[in-house]
């Protein structure tokens, strides 16, 4: 910048008083209010010529320039001035770079309302113009990055087609010149999301995982399947016992779900569920109170002890829903930018629906509640006390006292006090020979006249597994099964 009359024009300011640049870091000029006849020769505009609008008659840069750019690492300067480290290496930082060898009528950045826009690494997203000339013909847009899944080899400018295998992890955040970001004591600004990581080849990128998708660990991304799907688990609402110092609170909003063919309603329980090995545990769970919104609290493991006391950082968040009429369990799909634990948070989650596709339930169809539309056994299962049906009678019941055959001291008489007065498991009902001598029973017993059976005919002896009458000469009559 060669000022040779400073009172023609001055630097552009925002409000703060800080010097306003554009995208590669020229300083945004505008001529003074009270600028003479002596700045006629001074002319603002754009003098780079390796930019899109280089004026030619321009004599001072203000900063109009637009520039053909892409995203790249090059060596940062201050002022003008190479900054180097305590190494004396240069000071490399990713961000927008001129390029000089593209015409620039040949493509065009991509924008929406928000600006231009950008792929999941930050690069640009670039078009090529309709009526582009011949000059355009060695230029190829597409992804120019190697470690890209879609690396295109002849591209010789990246259009930012990339796409990327991506993991979660912490990285530095840098502002939109590509210059790292520092907090008030000086530690790098950090923030936790997906990165590309250029260390794994997408043709071998094998992702192991669940990919039964019935499974509560489903893993949508996951290609190869390990053997961890898990497809039965025991679904116990506990409160935490464990405190540590990681703690996050999450305001969870119902939107009145539906939880089978009914709204949810007060004394539901909501709770939070996490897996370790294989195991679903509890994090804890709040007992809906019918407002719109509630608070529960998040633990996380302290990473210094070997005890797992909740939940770990990105560790997947399950949330589960049992009915309180029914106890019935319900697996939810929540809206949230939170679907894995960080610490020390608070966020928002909304109960957006019932999961479609994992139905928790009893899947055990000898179960007095077996739920034959459950592929996800949730440990609900109940079953019948021994001798009797789900709904507590008995499943052998000859004389209809309410005493199980199994048990009845007297099978064909009606005793359900069961009296046993001598205790020899016989019961009074049944048990002739009570308080009488031998010879008194040889004289009294009853003499059996004919066996008939439910139809009234007469059988001259009791097979196995019929239902007989026995009728006595003192007028008694036993019904017999064999």
């Amino acid at each position: 910048l060669i000022n040779c009359n400073e009172n023609c024009y001055e630097f552009v300011s925002n409000q703060d008083n800080g010097l306003i640049y554009n995208e590669v870091g020229e300083f945004m000029m505008q001529y003074t209010q009270n600028s003479s006849d002596d700045c006629s020769d001074v002319i603002l505009g754009c003098t780079n010529t390796n930019a899109c609008n280089y004026q030619e008659n321009a004599t001072v840069n203000d900063g109009s320039c637009v520039y053909m750019t892409t995203f790249t690492y090059y060596e940062y300067s201050e002022w003008g001035i190479p900054q180097y480290d305590a190494l004396g290496n240069p000071v490399m930082v990713y961000g927008p770079l001129q390029n000089p060898d593209i015409q620039c009528e040949c493509y065009n950045n991509v924008y929406d309302d928000s600006g231009i826009l950008y792929n999941e690494a930050g690069e640009e997203i670039l078009e090529y113009i309709e009526n582009s000339n011949n000059e355009c013909n060695d230029l190829v847009l597409g992804c120019t990055n190697s470690n890209a899944c879609n690396y295109q080899e002849n591209a010789s400018l990246n259009d930012g087609s990339c796409e990327y295998y991506t993991i979660n992890t912490y990285y530095q955040v840098y502002n939109e010149w590509g210059i790292p970001l520092y907090d008030s004591q000086g530690n790098p600004v950090m923030e936790y999301g997906p990165v590309p990581n250029p260390d794994i080849q997408c043709e071998n990128m094998d992702i192991s995982g669940c990919t039964n998708n019935d499974a509560l660990n489903y893993n949508e991304e996951a290609t190869n399947d390990d053997g961890s799907c898990v497809l039965e688990c025991d679904v116990t609402f506990e409160n935490v016992s464990t405190i540590t110092s990681l703690v996050s609170i999450y305001n969870v909003y119902t939107v009145n779900i539906i939880l089978g063919s009914t709204q949810i309603t007060s004394g539901d329980l909501v709770g939070v569920f996490y897996l370790l090995d294989g195991i679903l545990i509890s994090g804890g769970y709040v007992v809906y109170d019918g407002s719109n919104s509630i608070e529960i609290a998040l633990v996380g493991d302290d990473p210094n002890t070997e005890q797992i006391e909740g939940f770990q950082q990105g560790q997947e968040i399950i949330w589960i829903v049992q009915q309180a009429e029914t106890e019935i369990n319900y697996l939810i799909d929540v809206e949230t930018d939170a679907e894995t634990f960080t610490p020390n948070t608070e966020e928002v989650v909304v109960l957006e629906e019932v999961n479609p596709t994992a139905i928790l339930g009893c899947t055990d169809i000898s179960a007095c509640n077996y739920n034959e539309q459950a592929n996800l056994n949730d440990g609900s299962c109940k079953y019948s006390e021994p001798n009797f049906d789900c709904n507590g009678n008995c499943n052998n019941d000859s004389d209809m006292d309410t005493v199980c055959d199994e048990t009845d001291n007297c099978i064909d008489d009606m005793n359900p006090n069961q009296i046993d007065t001598d205790n020899d498991g016989v019961g009074d009902a049944c048990d002739y020979d009570d308080g009488i001598g031998i010879d008194e029973l040889e004289s009294t017993r009853p003499e059996l006249i004919k066996m008939i059976d439910v139809l009234g005919r007469t059988q001259q002896e009791h097979t196995q597994g019929t239902l007989l009458f026995y009728l006595y000469n003192n007028g008694k009559v036993e019904k017999r099964l064999k």
